[in-house]
């Protein structure tokens, strides 16, 4: 977003407005019935694929510099976004795309629905200004400029300009930008939130700071309040300049202890009254549930429509993560009625799969498990459920099949009159199933459409350099480049680029793991070939992805391994095995309540079957991973005892999954039991430390890390000091789980230890 494109602002009229800013967009759903649906998918079908260069660039010259560590720095080379915000507005003739430059947030901007008022946040301060008039109003109760909101959120309703915020976890309602804000809920505090999710929601199942949605009428707002109040408390250590260190504590449920308790409200805009809508009673009778989304129901003329008669489709899950309930919830009533129910045996429910989208008055579509062979169990696809008239027994019809994953649901249009096609491709690449332009070198997308899916934004990327497109759904072309990140792309020019190579390799006679390879510039299959040390980043955890077909400078971990692999001329290796996400249920299953097993044996199997490339120098060696992937680090040494790598690096691993999230974990783990109890000991790497004091280990861990505490390094450190074990340790003092503003320092202190040990490997084998 740092240049700003000029685009010729007498194309024909789409009728709508673009504006950078808020991720959430509004609907719009006036005359629109079955027919398109778009969808992202990754396919499972795998073929190896010959080495491509990732920026395009076929030759390096003279005037191309390897990567270093001061380009690791660098917070922009993974392309600016261009973050979209459709707004609902009839304009005469042009589309107006507006450029909003963040440097913390990127919610930066949002506007109200008649486009006479626009949201600026700086650093949660929140001000509203005129779009067509100079005026600079602070947001907040008492409007005073400093008051620190933690969401915003306008009504969507056409022509309106009124809003709601969140400050101080209790909800306001503004009529308008120069009247009092007034209060909707008084019950925020420490550990109750309303309409803004605790840690436990916004880290692992909203994966967002919302929760509350305004009704398509603008006339109702539903939000969820969260009770930690029964919750336990974990305490982290600030350490500033004043005498003593002070603390944070937050409200972190943990395996096998309270879980949040949450309400779902409704409140009137017209009366001022609140309602609570209570879960169905096959739900309500677990005692311990996950409410895991909440949509409205559209209508198909709300200005028409009474406001009385809107309705909201909730999902839920038990505890154990494995069942998952659709409900029907009206505001007429105070409860709500089960549709749909969807039972998982040997697996669990991904909060993607409560996600139910485009939901009418006679069905919505959701995510759910279709068989597809013996060999690879079941994928998740697009069904239809239908909505009876008491809302009771719906019944699924899948619109989609076949050999890949569907991963979210992001447009739908029954003005066109059949479903388009899938397609397949290996499970690095993410397509848009409905997107018939997409560019070369562009395997790797995501897509937003407008309210009427007529218009679609996509965004490319990878593995060619990032950019975003405005395309036409009936004419069928491009409407407009929003991004093209020029100065991105005369940065790339002068710089080397790894070389990228998909491999195929058999785990077992069930299972194939795939593999990415990214290889030093001008890299030759020749037999006089250079060897070239080899670093294996790992991460492995359960439903995820390493071996990704995308712009390589993604994060600066990504910068990270350009530096290695065209400075340091390192091969480095992503393995995606059992456990990795888009190849189907069985890969998954493997990983169910059996954490640190098969994954980590897979990473072992496959690193162990490349010594077949000899251009593999196999006395420098090296794994490393962050979160799971310092978990998973630290289980491969435990394994291997350094027979297989020469040094290993844990960041901010968790070290006991009883220390960890309990949704996280028990999703994957299994509750807690006696049946279980073995497995979950088995995930306690301090219980077997001996295999660490043979090779070179390096631990790291932020101190003020709230979401792998700092708790699990420590406990590892004292055990390992136990066994007299020498190791390596660096404390970030109130880093957190991502280290901060101190990455640099600690991938300069990664590569210096890198150095350092493959000099020992060498000595060694002279």
């Amino acid at each position: 977003m740092s240049e700003k494109s000029v685009f010729d602002r007498s194309e024909d009229s789409i009728e709508k407005e673009l504006m950078s800013g808020d991720a959430v967009f509004r609907r719009n759903w006036w005359g629109i019935g079955i027919a398109l649906l778009v969808i992202l998918v990754i396919a499972a079908v795998i073929a190896t694929i010959a080495a491509l260069l990732t920026t395009g660039i076929s030759d390096i010259d003279s005037r191309m510099s390897p990567f270093t560590l001061t380009d690791v720095s660098f917070k922009n080379l993974s392309g600016f976004d261009s973050q979209i915000h459709w707004v609902q507005a009839v304009l005469d003739r042009y589309i107006t795309v507006i450029f909003c430059h963040t440097y913390s947030f990127p919610e930066l901007f949002a506007c109200s629905q008649c486009i006479q008022m626009a949201l600026v946040d700086g650093q949660l301060d929140y001000f509203v200004v005129g779009a067509y008039f100079s005026e600079e109003l602070p947001v907040g109760p008492t409007k005073n400029g400093r008051e620190r909101l933690s969401l915003f959120s306008w009504n969507p309703a056409h022509e309106s300009n009124d809003f709601v915020f969140v400050y101080n976890n209790n909800i306001y309602y503004q009529p308008s930008v120069h009247e009092a804000a007034k209060m909707i809920t008084t019950t925020g505090s420490f550990n109750v939130y309303n309409g803004v999710p605790d840690w436990l929601y916004e880290e692992e199942i909203l994966c967002n700071s919302v929760a509350l949605w305004w009704s398509q009428s603008g006339e109702h707002l539903a939000f969820v309040s969260f009770n930690d109040s029964q919750v336990k408390n974990i305490t982290l250590n600030y350490y500033g300049s004043s005498q003593f260190s002070s603390e944070r504590v937050i409200s972190y449920a943990k395996v096998n202890e309270n879980i949040p308790r949450v309400t779902l409200f409704v409140w009137s805009k017209s009366s001022k009254t609140m309602k609570e809508l209570k879960p169905p009673a096959v739900v309500s009778d677990l005692k311990e549930y996950y409410l895991l989304r909440v949509e409205w129901m559209r209508q198909e003329n709300p200005r028409s429509f009474s406001a009385e008669g809107e309705k909201l489709i909730v999902t839920w899950t038990n505890r154990a993560q494995n069942q998952l309930y659709v409900s029907l919830c009206t505001i007429l009533t105070d409860h709500c009625v089960v549709n749909y129910v969807q039972n998982y045996s040997n697996y669990w429910v991904e909060p993607n799969a409560g996600s139910v989208q485009f939901a009418s008055a006679d069905s919505y579509f959701v995510l759910l498990p279709r068989w597809h062979s013996p060999d690879v169990g079941f994928y998740s696809h697009v069904a239809a459920v239908t909505v009876t008239k008491n809302g009771l027994f719906g019944r699924s019809r899948f619109v989609t099949g076949g050999a890949f994953e569907v991963t979210q649901i992001v447009g739908y249009n029954e003005a066109i009159e059949k479903i388009i096609d899938a397609l397949e491709s290996d499970p690095s690449k993410m397509k848009c199933l409905s997107c018939t332009l997409v560019p070369d070198n562009c395997t790797y997308v995501n897509a937003l459409f407008s309210p009427d899916s007529s218009n679609y934004v996509l965004y490319c990327l990878g593995p060619g350099i990032p950019h975003t497109l405005l395309f036409s759904v009936y004419r069928n072309d491009t409407v407009m480049l929003i991004e093209d990140n020029t100065a991105l792309r005369d940065y790339a020019r002068k710089k080397q680029f790894p070389l990228v190579q998909y491999k195929d390799i058999r785990i077992t006679d069930e299972f194939t793991a795939v593999v990415k390879l990214l290889l030093p510039p001008q890299f030759e299959y020749t037999p006089s070939r250079q060897v070239h040390p080899v670093i294996l980043r790992v991460y492995a955890g359960p439903n995820s992805q390493a071996a990704l077909d995308i712009w390589p400078l993604m994060d600066q971990k990504g910068l990270f391994d350009a530096f290695l692999a065209t400075s340091r001329r390192y091969i480095i290796v992503y393995i995606d095995g059992r456990g990795s996400a888009c190849r189907g249920s069985r890969y998954l299953e493997a990983v169910h309540k059996n954490l640190g097993d098969f994954e980590i044996a897979d990473q072992l199997t496959v690193f162990k079957s490349l010594q077949e490339m000899n251009f593999f120098d196999w006395w420098k060696t090296a794994v490393w991973g962050w979160s799971y992937g310092g978990f998973a680090t630290a289980r491969i040494i435990q394994d291997d005892a350094f027979r297989t790598f020469s040094c290993a690096t844990s960041v901010a691993p968790v070290t006991n999954f009883l220390l960890y999230d309990a949704t996280y974990t028990e999703r994957y783990m299994g509750l807690y039991t006696s049946s279980n109890v073995l497995k979950y000991k088995n995930t306690d790497l301090t219980k077997n430390v001996s295999a660490f004091g043979k090779g070179s280990y390096l631990l790291v861990h932020g101190t003020l890390d709230d979401n792998v505490h700092f708790q699990n390094s420590a406990l590892l450190v004292e055990a390992l000091v136990k066994a007299g074990v020498q190791f390596q340790f660096m404390m970030y003092a109130n880093a957190d789980h991502s280290l901060n503003n101190n990455t640099l320092h600690f991938f300069t202190m990664l590569d210096d230890f890198w150095n350092k040990c493959f000099r020992q490997s060498s000595a060694a084998t002279v």
